[in-house]
């Protein structure tokens, strides 16, 4: 380590005239924060780092390189927006300043401000579907909207007309094999670049896989471990259906705290 006047010096493998820069999250909401990385392009630890918004000849911020090379800065949502609303695709870049040296700018990184609109209805036709059966999955806007984005346990599965029939192999795509699946459904819409709706309420469903049980009546019984949540969301913990095949399949929701497996017998 040799120290400088004003700076420290280490030897790096690596030298460019370029900051790197990078941000842990490029989608935020209204209130949130987004925390940003500029990387120091030369081997002084003693100058500034410069953070600019867009095309702003004036720095958004300025802080002192550490040790490791790094800048660190934390944005909240307004200060990426500055004048402009919500729903707003915004970009932040940064410069290395030490004494008469000054790099290049970084390249940009893209930061999404989203906006939120009134969440939809959520309603499904069934709430035990076989892997070949359809169940009608209705995603209601309060105004006309043509597309929907379906969420699974909180995460995008699929976008898709707002009204559709779904099967259950479609349903549980990506999720291993088992017996019984039981799944948390909601949905949204977007109505304008970088504006989408709040979630809709969440509906359960069951997806059934009797081929996996060893039964063979018109009418089966299977307890099935569900989170406590999936239990609220639950008007009665016994869901009955009619499944393929003719069979009735009810199903009886239990806290997996007490049952850790599903199980399905004849009645």
């Amino acid at each position: 380590m040799t120290h400088t006047r004003g700076g420290t010096v280490n030897a790096r493998a690596t030298w460019s005239n370029k900051p790197w820069i990078n941000v842990n999250t490029s989608d935020i909401v209204e209130g949130e924060w987004v925390r940003v990385q500029c990387g120091v392009p030369i081997d002084y630890t003693g100058g500034d780092c410069r953070l600019y918004r867009g095309s702003m000849k004036t720095p958004l911020k300025i802080r002192k390189a550490d040790l490791s090379y790094v800048c660190r800065f934390l944005l909240s949502s307004q200060e990426l927006l500055g004048r402009r609303a919500v729903g707003t695709r915004t970009t932040v870049r940064c410069d290395y300043k030490f004494q008469g040296y000054t790099s290049e700018s970084s390249d940009n990184a893209v930061v999404v401000v989203w906006g939120s609109s009134e969440a939809p209805r959520l309603a499904l036709s069934l709430h035990v579907v076989s892997l070949n059966e359809t169940v009608e999955v209705s995603c209601s806007p309060p105004r006309p909207i043509s597309r929907c984005a379906l969420y699974r346990d909180g995460s995008h599965i699929r976008d898709m007309p707002c009204r559709h029939n779904l099967t259950g192999a479609q349903l549980s795509v990506w999720l291993s094999a088992a017996l019984v699946q039981p799944v948390s459904l909601s949905c949204r819409y977007q109505t304008h670049n970088y504006i989408r709706s709040e979630p809709s309420n969440e509906a359960v469903l069951f997806i059934i896989d009797l081929t996996r049980a060893d039964v063979s009546s018109s009418a089966v019984e299977c307890q099935v471990p569900v989170t406590e949540q999936m239990l609220v969301m639950l008007e009665n913990t016994t869901v009955s259906s009619g499944v393929s095949n003719g069979r009735t399949v009810n199903i009886q929701a239990t806290n997996s705290s007490i049952l850790l497996h599903p199980t399905c017998t004849n009645e």
